[in-house]
């Protein structure tokens, strides 16, 4: 009816008559729909002081239960009526704020003078579209142009969940963004399934890991993660667990040449070194030549180095040496493993055969991080991947997905070689080389000391 009543104001009085009621499908439905009323709108637009329709409709400061409404001025307006739809579609196509489905499915939620509007009470994750007219005393405009808007929904549950034990006591929960959320809350059990101790709330985070400390010692601790917004909480992830590791007394070791300060370890009957040496000498690099993975790995050696012999014995037999008790490139007090001294160690560790180079030794000797398959550090080692420096690439395998190589004091009986032990990321064994490209003495290998007896 009211398009009909602007265009007769278009067309001159003379058409009034007819498309005043054009949209009546019956003669009594011009008194139905105030005639009066319409009569006044045409003379509005006909003396020019009838509203503009709103334009620029826009939707912001979205939450789970309100928006806020905005729009451009109205020339002419006095006020302005909100009116809310709730979206509709068939599957193929959305009716919001089409003809066919705004005026028989949407209302006025308010008014006002201002040209903005705050509709609260909205239900959360729902889909909405909002139009807005102009109002003075000649009538009503048409409505503006519809503006679809979704309210906030609860967020998904996190993904990507991991647990990884950073010492004997904490572990560190992580996860993937998940939209929309502002926080993350983090439960805890002692049981996969919680029947026996339900998952208690640990923690709440904006950020997306969470430390949890206080733990027990070579205990299992099931994790799961939710999702929160203004909405609500989301359902909790899937659980990931982690087992802390066994609680270790350290000693210390003074270096008084450089000033440096080691943890040891007892395993066995032995004591070791829990990180690798970082002592500069001459033949000795950080990994890519970084102080920062000096700190990290330790540095690596060449053979002849890590013995604290001539390099020239990096290519000729050192025949006159002997592998017991030498102390090389290590404090004072302390010396390079034997061959033997490392299967002694592996065989404690776990290992199998002579030298302990089958077996499970690799994993208990892994640190708890720092690897991509991590070990247990059962024994306290704390064995890192920290590469090689070899002729090409100069510089390999460091770090996640690599591996770790160290030097013993014991020769091949060969011109180049001395025997390694090695652990790689995806094997449980502390393996033994002494033939291979890795174990030639020209290479880079990491140091471990063992004090004397």
């Amino acid at each position: 009816m009211k398009k009909s009543i602007l265009l007769a104001a278009r067309l001159g009085l003379a058409a009034a008559a007819v498309l005043i009621c054009a949209g009546c499908d019956e003669p009594e439905d011009y008194n139905k729909n105030n005639g009066s009323d319409d009569l006044n709108t045409f003379l509005g637009v006909v003396n020019g002081k009838f509203p503009n329709t709103p334009s620029g409709v826009t939707v912001t400061n979205i939450s789970a239960r309100g928006v806020t409404v905005r729009w451009s001025p109205a020339s002419k307006a006095e006020e302005y009526y909100v009116y809310r739809e709730e979206s509709a579609s068939d599957g193929y196509y959305d009716y919001c704020g089409t003809e066919r489905y705004q005026y028989d499915n949407s209302y006025k939620v308010g008014s006002t003078r201002s040209t903005s509007y705050s509709d609260t009470g909205l239900t959360s994750g729902a889909s909405y579209c909002y139009t807005v007219t102009a109002v003075n005393k000649y009538g009503e405009t048409p409505r503006s142009r519809a503006y679809k808007v979704t309210t906030t929904a609860t967020p998904q549950s996190p993904e990507g969940i991991t647990a990884t034990a950073k010492s004997s006591d904490s572990v560190v929960i992580s996860w993937s963004r998940v939209s929309d959320a502002k926080s993350y809350n983090v439960y805890r059990s002692t049981a996969v399934y919680g029947a026996y101790a339900p998952y208690a709330h640990v923690g709440k985070t904006t950020l997306r890991s969470y430390t949890d400390t206080g733990l027990n010692p070579s205990t299992t601790y099931y994790y799961k993660v939710s999702a929160s917004n203004e909405a609500g909480e989301s359902e909790l992830s899937y659980y990931v667990s982690c087992t802390t590791p066994k609680y270790h007394e350290y000693g210390t070791l003074p270096d008084g040449r450089d000033g440096k300060t080691y943890k040891t370890v007892e395993i066995g009957n032995q004591t070791w070194m829990a990180e690798n040496l970082n002592y500069t000498v001459d033949g000795s690099w950080c990994y890519d030549n970084k102080e920062s993975n000096c700190k990290t790995y330790g540095r690596l050696y060449q053979w002849a180095a890590a013995m604290d012999i001539d390099a020239s014995y990096n290519g000729i037999p050192w025949y006159e040496g002997s592998d017991i008790n030498h102390k090389g490139v290590c404090p004072t007090g302390w010396h390079l493993p034997s061959r033997r001294e490392w299967g002694d160690l592996a065989k404690t560790a776990g290992g199998t055969g002579d030298y302990g180079d089958y077996g499970t030794a690799g994993e208990a000797l892994k640190a708890i991080s720092g690897w991509y398959s991590v070990g247990t550090n059962e024994f306290g080692f704390s064995a890192l991947p920290g590469g090689k420096r070899q002729t090409y690439p100069q510089f390999f395998d460091a770090g996640t997905g690599g591996g770790g190589y160290w030097w013993s004091a014991t020769e091949n009986n060969g011109y180049y070689s001395a025997y390694i032990r090695v652990i790689k990321d995806y094997n449980d064994y502390l393996g033994e080389e002494s033939f291979s490209d890795n174990s030639s003495k020209h290479n880079g290998l990491s140091v471990r000391c063992i004090k004397n007896e």
